[in-house]
């Protein structure tokens, strides 16, 4: 398997894409070498490329491949079906897989994508997009890899550049909270859906609070982008851009209100509104006598249970399980499981939890970020508090993290699930609990 992503003709292409991804950073760099936070840009570029590849290297040498290899193999079937028959090229790509089109569309002239791979929509909308780079790539999986690893630099670039201008910490936090994390870029800056999820997650979380921003021009490009990604986002993992626009619902309507005049008391009795309303609508969508009549009348419940069960006898993403007792799937049952799987989808694995290769970096974060939240929680609380409940990015944050986390922290099971899962979070989180009293302004803005 390992000649197959090592020959010379599968290196040679991602040697050429790293220098003119490189070279490109360099001029960028020089340009702006006036702006002090462009002296995070290269490295931001090469620590998402040294992860990108190390993830491929990992599942390569040590895991004998996994689903990151088997979209590029999808991928480049699809390529080569496209020298076959473009038309039947740009069916496969518009069109869900059906399995009686499975031998239609691939031979041995072809390849076939892996059975798992096409039988699910999600992940071969993913060997799809992939696929469309493989005609730039000359099919080498670690030059796929250096171009996704450098979107993800620049999605995350991008956050980087938003949320400094709230002064909310010091720069150099920020950085490595937001660039630098090591989890983030090593699930997140290769052939998968983690990484394409959040590279899309960032890009639009940041192309909404630049239009909802009075510091920010709003541009054409910025409702295209939040388009595409929301389009991309529903086809592979929906459940983010619920997670995402429910927190965003709520700092478009304080940015609303303050358009109108409305000052912090009118945005607080507006959220308090809101809150109101989705109890109400909560309770009547889960007024049921049993966890059966549940699962029977509400479909997220339904498919989270689903996802759990399935989590529980997946084998790919290891076995190293944790428990978060017997779940019953009723609104007493969800209720008295919330704390315990946020507190999961949050801060675990933990150190003793994370011995192996993939996970050792998540339970070193883990033990920071529960330092982070000790200090968070010991100092100034209720200024931070304050704060947070004034400013709409960090009111974003907070409903983000608690949603993310509760949701994979209750449906993950496996802890390579969870780690992958809850990436997109973790920048968030470190924004959060490291915000800097010293740093506040009078009058929060964003």
């Amino acid at each position: 398997m390992e000649s197959t992503y090592f020959s010379l003709l599968d290196m040679v292409p991602a040697f050429f894409w790293a220098m003119i991804i490189i070279a490109g950073a360099l001029i960028i760099r020089s340009s702006r070498s006036n702006l002090p936070e462009y002296k995070y840009y290269i490295p931001n570029i090469l620590a998402k490329m040294f992860f990108g590849i190390s993830f491929g290297l990992v599942y390569i040498f040590v895991y004998g491949g996994g689903d990151t290899t088997a979209y590029y193999d999808s991928a480049i079937a699809m390529n080569n079906l496209f020298f076959k028959s473009p038309q039947f090229y740009f069916e496969q790509l518009i069109t869900s897989p059906e399995k009686f089109n499975y031998t239609k569309y691939y031979d041995g002239t072809t390849g076939f994508p892996p059975h798992w791979i096409y039988r699910e929509s999600e992940g071969f909308f993913v060997a799809k997009i992939i696929s469309i780079f493989s005609f730039f790539t000359l099919k080498s999986y670690f030059a796929m890899t250096i171009i996704i690893s450098t979107f993800t630099a620049h999605a995350s670039w991008k956050l980087f550049q938003l949320v400094r201008t709230y002064n909310f910490s010091h720069e150099k936090y920020l950085a490595v909270g937001i660039l630098f994390l090591p989890s983030v870029n090593f699930w997140c800056s290769s052939i998968s859906k983690d990484s394409i999820i959040f590279i899309c997650a960032m890009y639009l979380i940041t192309c909404v609070f630049k239009i909802i921003s009075n510091n920010h021009k709003t541009k054409i490009k910025h409702f295209i982008i939040i388009i595409i990604c929301a389009f991309l986002i529903i086809h592979i993992r929906m459940f983010i851009l619920g997670a995402i626009a429910i927190p965003l619902f709520f700092a478009i309507t304080a940015r609303i209100i303050r358009l109108f005049g409305g000052g912090n008391m009118a945005v607080i009795a507006g959220r308090t509104l809101i809150l109101i309303f989705g109890v109400v609508l909560l309770s009547r969508s889960f007024a049921v006598e049993s966890e059966n009549d549940l699962l029977a009348s509400n479909t997220a419940v339904q498919e989270a249970a689903l996802i759990q069960k399935d989590f529980q006898n997946n084998k790919t993403y290891g076995d190293k399980k944790y428990d978060l007792g017997e779940v019953e799937f009723s609104a007493i049952g969800l209720l008295k499981v919330m704390p315990i799987a946020i507190l999961t989808g949050i801060f675990r694995p933990f150190i003793w939890e994370a011995l192996s290769p993939t996970l050792i970096m998540n339970g070193l974060e883990s033990m920071v970020f529960i330092y982070f939240a000790y200090y968070f929680f010991r100092r100034n609380l209720s200024q931070k508090w304050s704060f947070i409940r004034g400013h709409e990015f960090l009111i974003f944050c907070l409903i983000f993290i608690l949603i993310i986390s509760f949701m994979t922290g209750m449906t993950s099971i496996l802890y390579g699930v969870l780690v992958r899962l809850r990436s997109p979070l973790l920048p968030f989180l470190f924004i959060l609990l490291n915000l800097d009293v010293s740093n506040f302004k009078n009058t929060p803005e964003s």
